[in-house]
Formats: structure tokens, sequence, C-alpha cells
């Protein structure tokens, strides 16, 4: 079968399951999985025909499409474990996260 767009690439998500609300990705040569795009693998369209033929719940986006999509954010635990609060008593900042500020 031909390509319908020569030269697209795709990620591959495997959809059996999300972390937090984040998509679960395949990574480069299908060697685990991520949910940092940074860090997802990109595949030609036969490649992404055979992966979703292979299993049900593979299933392949145009990378275009996610590109658009993608949301920065921080996470709590890295800012809680790396930054340094103006709140420098540890009560303060632990009553502030559970929102009795």
């Amino acid at each position: 079968m031909a390509e319908r767009n020569p030269g697209q690439m795709y990620y591959i998500q495997d959809t059996r399951q999300y972390v937090g609300n984040c998509v679960l990705w395949w990574r480069p040569g299908g060697k685990g999985y991520t949910t940092e795009i940074k860090k997802a693998g990109l595949y030609t369209e036969k490649e992404a025909r055979d992966i979703e033929g292979n299993r049900g719940t593979d299933v392949a986006w145009e990378r275009e499409s996610v590109e658009r999509c993608i949301v920065n954010h921080v996470r709590m635990e890295h800012l809680r474990d790396n930054g340094v609060p103006f709140k420098k008593n540890t009560e303060e900042v632990d009553d502030c996260l559970k929102g009795k500020d």
C-alpha cells in the first residue's frame, strides 16, 4: 500500500493506560514507554501501520497533530525537591500547598 503522506512521521500511543492525565508514548525503537514527548520515538508511516496492525491498543498520531498539543508545566514534586520557596519555613510551605495559606 502506498504512503498517504510520504515523509510524514508518527508518534505511537499505547492507549492501555495513562499516567495522570498524560499520554503514554512509545520510546524510539519500541524500547519502552514515556510520557515525555521529547523522549518519544518517531516512526515512518510503514512502521506506524505495522505497529497498529500488531496490537489494536497502539495508535499512530501524526507528528504535527501531537506537537500542537504539547503543554509545558512544572511538576510539584520537582519544585518541592529542588526549589527554595520564599516561605522558608517548611511548615508554612506545607500549609500553603495544602491550601491553608
